[in-house]
Parts: structure tokens; sequence; C-alpha cells
């Protein structure tokens, strides 16, 4: 029985310690990708991509904006289209 549980406690310890291991190498893989570029050029990078995704978002809800009006006008125009096919 001891030995089934040290076995078990080997298995855990492995599982975890592979498990750690993965995360170090892909940090280490991300690390090595970020090493390539200056902190200058990631900043600048990072504020465009962020500029980017404000101008996006305003477009977003700019069309939302304009989905909305366009739906109450379509609504108008079903109820004329309705009144004027009833008279």
């Amino acid at each position: 029985m001891q030995e089934e549980i040290s076995l078990k406690e080997a298995s855990s310890f492995m599982s975890s310690w592979v498990s750690d291991y993965k995360k170090e190498q892909k940090q280490d893989k991300y690390q090595s990708m970020l090493d390539k570029f200056s902190k200058e050029d990631l900043v600048k990078n990072y504020e465009e991509l962020l500029y980017e995704k404000f101008a996006l978002e305003d477009k977003i809800n700019s069309l939302r904006d304009e989905n909305r009006i366009l739906k109450v006008e379509n609504e108008r125009l079903k109820v004329s289209l309705l009144v004027s096919t009833n008279s």
C-alpha cells in the first residue's frame, strides 16, 4: 500500500512538474518573441492598436445609432404604408 501511495505522489509531482515546465516554455517563447522588438516599438504598436480599437468601437457605436434610427424610420414607413393602403 505504501508503494502505491508513493507512485501516486510521484505521478502527481511529475504531472505538476511537466505542467509547470510547459508553462515556462510558453513564457520563454513569448519572451523571445518580445525580445525581437525594442521597447519603443512595442509601446508604439500597442498605442496604435489601442487607437485602432477605440476608433472601431466608435464606428460600432455610430452604426448602432444609425441602425436604431433606421429601425424607427422603417416602423414609421410601415405604419404610413398601412394607413395609405387602408384609405
